[in-house]
């Protein structure tokens, strides 16, 4: 008779038709013969996992390659098949069901693969376009721009734009929406009917969507952008800076500077020192840099352009902070300025010859800065 020194036990897990959480039993050896004894290790310890889908667990994949959780088809190709398979309690009959889901799909058309028309209105009309910040819809409103237009449309997004308003306002120019306490305001540039001194318009967004006026006053130029700063709001119109105060606007600083083309204010991204670029129509030192102390611009500081500036728009990528300057001429160039977290000053980064370049507009997709001329 052979003598044995191991011996295995075979202990069967059988998938059952019960969701269960995990499952430990215990195996005891106890009762030896024959004049054996038992040792010290006389058990070990057993746990069955859970099985949360024991009567089927569906996956849908590509019928091509089941490897795929994502497909992409020419609109020419015609079906697309799916394959959904089961597995765990095949003994079983289950159903499932299936629905493309609300919202996801968009059709867009255009020349461009990335930035497609999503909607095109009916007019042919030049527009200045700006948000109207509110906490609930997206409100936005467009000026009508050339000599014979006195209307700005604003209009509420629902899937596509659409007009809530027209109002009446002379040869509008520019605009800019802000909020305080709460409140959606909006100011627009523009002539009067009698001189074509540049003229301010505030307006307040009631919640029926109608703009009520709430103020008018006279500025030195047609551009209009705001900022704030030690939680106060000031509005910049060419050389002159406003500050809020009891519900109306009044002059608080004027830099005093001659035949302004452009403005920008902006933060370093490392910091929360309020900057204004200022540029003229000069072809020397045309642009400054300003620094707000002591609640005002001071200590302006020349930005290396050499060229009549038409635009400038700023941006953050980490921790540097970059500037957009447009020039005039029969070549406009768009020049890129990066003010890096560990610098003292802008450097010029790039420098992009781009004719018949009118304006330019950053924005951030999922993917990243990109920069729309």
């Amino acid at each position: 008779m052979a003598i044995v020194k191991h011996s295995t036990l075979e202990i069967w897990a059988v998938l059952d038709a019960e969701p269960e959480m995990n499952e430990t039993f215990t195996v005891t050896l106890w009762n030896p013969t024959g004049g054996a004894r038992l040792g010290q290790s006389l058990q070990t310890s057993i746990t069955v996992l859970q099985n949360q889908a024991p009567l089927g667990l569906f996956r849908i994949s590509s019928s091509f390659n089941r490897t795929l959780d994502k497909m992409t088809v020419e609109e020419h190709t015609g079906s697309v098949f799916l394959t959904v398979s089961r597995s765990n309690g095949l003994e079983s009959v289950v159903s499932v069901e299936w629905e493309t889901r609300s919202g996801t799909a968009f059709g867009m058309r255009g020349d461009h693969p990335a930035l497609l028309m999503y909607q095109s209105l009916r007019d042919s009309l030049a527009s200045v376009w700006c948000l109207v910040p509110n906490e609930d819809y997206v409100v936005v409103l467009r000026l009508l721009k050339g000599p014979a237009q006195s209307q700005a449309i604003l209009y509420r997004w629902k899937g596509v734009f659409v007009p809530v308003e027209i109002i009446s306002i002379h040869s509008p120019s520019s605009c800019v929406g802000f909020t305080v306490n709460g409140s959606s305001y909006v100011a627009v540039s523009h002539a009067t009917n009698t001189t074509p001194t540049a003229t301010i318009s505030l307006f307040r967004l009631q919640a029926d969507f109608n703009l009520t006026q709430e103020q008018t006053f006279a500025v030195s130029g047609y551009g209009v952008k705001h900022f704030y700063a030690e939680s106060q709001l000031y509005m910049i119109a060419s050389s002159e800076i406003f500050l809020r105060l009891r519900d109306s606007f009044s002059l608080h600083q004027n830099l005093d500077l001659q035949s302004i083309t452009t403005f920008e204010p902006f933060r370093r991204n490392s910091g929360t020192l309020q900057h204004l670029a200022v540029c003229m129509n000069r072809t020397s030192d045309t642009c400054l840099i300003y620094q707000w102390i002591n609640e005002r611009f001071q200590n302006p500081q020349p930005l290396a352009v050499n060229a009549i500036v038409k635009q400038v728009k700023s941006f953050h990528i980490g921790g540097d902070t970059f500037l957009i300057v447009v020039s005039e001429g029969p070549n406009p160039t768009c020049m890129v300025f990066m003010w890096g977290s560990q610098q003292s000053f802008f450097q010029q980064s790039q420098s992009i010859p781009f004719p018949g370049l009118f304006t330019v507009h950053p924005f951030t997709p999922l993917s990243g800065i990109y920069v729309r001329q």
